[in-house]
């Protein structure tokens, strides 16, 4: 897989990077060749991108300015995607491989990273595993706005930034992203909830949700905090109080 092209492709697309480079390895007509992708994380030392256009998609691969150990944030994306991971440190010019275990990853105990491993990320595994409800992407729920290309990347980009709902208010007016994209996964609208409900958290003098929660019955949540790793937790006031929709799919 990592032939003198395909790493020679990879130094050369973390050169013309400003921040980390990240991108596909795919298979295709006897060669092993790579499918650049933008870095959609401002952030300089972490990337999100978009899922893979090729069929034929083997790993991704990104790169590290000075290290070549996977960090945990590295092997999250990893397992979440089921695909082996290339890491070109650029400071030494070497290159590094993680191989995911394909083991199921445990809810509890989750790194932070947002678009791999958050809070909506941890209520569609949750979904998909425990209850066999699987959750169409955000980029079809853009389309599904009628958002053209431009804007598709900007809400793409905006979901894995800090002003990420200030950012999708601007594009799509008032509308709430995360009660929308439910609504767009057979999810309604409900005055009290149940076990397996998902609560929609608003920040502090917010009138918009930023935060999903799933509710587990008895008083128990199952949730990822930014920046901090996923929890089984009491639901408390705090939370109580920020609820701004109660959200129940069509199934349950």
């Amino acid at each position: 897989m990592l032939t003198d092209k395909v790493k020679f492709n990879i130094e050369k697309h973390s050169e013309e990077s400003e921040n980390e480079c990240c991108g596909y390895i795919y298979f295709k007509d006897g060669n092993y060749h790579i499918e650049k992708k933008e870095n959609l994380n401002p952030s300089p030392s972490s990337f999100f991108m978009e899922p893979p256009s090729n069929a034929y998609t083997v790993a991704y691969y990104h790169s590290h300015d000075s290290s070549s150990d996977f960090s945990e944030e590295d092997k999250m994306v990893s397992e979440s995607t089921k695909l082996p991971a290339v890491l070109f440190n650029k400071g030494n010019r070497s290159f590094n491989l993680y191989a995911p275990h394909l083991s199921r990853i445990p809810y509890e105990g989750r790194p932070f990273l947002l678009g791999y491993s958050d809070c909506l990320t941890l209520i569609k595994d949750y979904y998909s595993n425990q209850l066999n409800i699987g959750f169409k992407s955000e980029a079809n729920y853009a389309n599904h706005l009628g958002l053209d290309i431009k804007d598709t990347k900007k809400c793409i980009k905006a979901r894995y930034t800090s002003g990420f709902n200030q950012s999708l208010r601007e594009i799509l007016g008032e509308k709430d992203w995360l009660k929308n994209y439910l609504e767009y996964n057979n999810f309604y609208q409900v005055s009290e909830f149940k076990e397996k409900d998902v609560l929609l958290i608003a920040s502090e003098n917010e009138s918009y949700s930023t935060h999903c929660i799933l509710y587990l019955g008895k008083n128990r949540i199952l949730h990822h905090p930014v920046n901090r790793k996923s929890k089984i937790e009491t639901i408390s006031d705090f939370y109580l109080k920020r609820t701004l929709f109660i959200m129940r799919h069509e199934l349950l």
